[in-house]
């Protein structure tokens, strides 16, 4: 009976590793080493029994210390888009965040590599970096509402 628990319990933790939806609002993952590497989410606001989605609270961190470049999240919905960065690298701390009101829906979320400095060759941003960030839809009263966030 314990080894079936244990079997059970195993397969269910690689299931949940391996599904591409984020968990508590939260999403991360690394960008590989090409300078042009991306990582896309969506974001899906809906009412929950809080109240309709009115905003998107966003914010990014680069978790990989020594990387030559930062981290750039870009959020858009309807041709409409904001940006925020998190100009140091592994200082465990994230971004300022975003407030991003364009009421409810899909957002879509990319991540991406920027050099330090605008003058900096694109050769600057090869090499992998480890992000992670949190994105929480809110109503017009400023209740957390529901937060769907999926890799794509």
């Amino acid at each position: 009976m314990e080894s079936h628990v244990v079997k059970t319990l195993s397969t269910l933790l690689v299931s949940l590793m391996l599904n591409t939806s984020a968990f508590a609002d939260q999403y991360g993952g690394s960008l590989k080493k090409s300078p042009d590497s991306k990582a896309r989410f969506r974001i899906n606001c809906f009412d929950d029994g809080n109240g309709a989605p009115a905003e998107v609270y966003l914010d990014v961190q680069g978790r990989t210390k020594s990387a030559p470049f930062v981290i750039m999240a870009i959020l858009e919905k309807n041709g409409v888009t904001s940006s925020v960065t998190d100009k140091i690298n592994g200082d465990r701390k994230s971004s300022p965040a975003i407030i991003f009101r364009q009421g409810d829906g899909v957002y879509d979320l990319t991540i991406s590599k920027v050099t330090k400095k605008p003058t900096q060759p694109d050769s600057k941003r090869k090499g992998v970096m480890v992000f992670s960030g949190t994105a929480h839809c809110v109503s017009g009263s400023g209740a957390h509402t529901g937060t769907d966030i999926v890799r794509r």
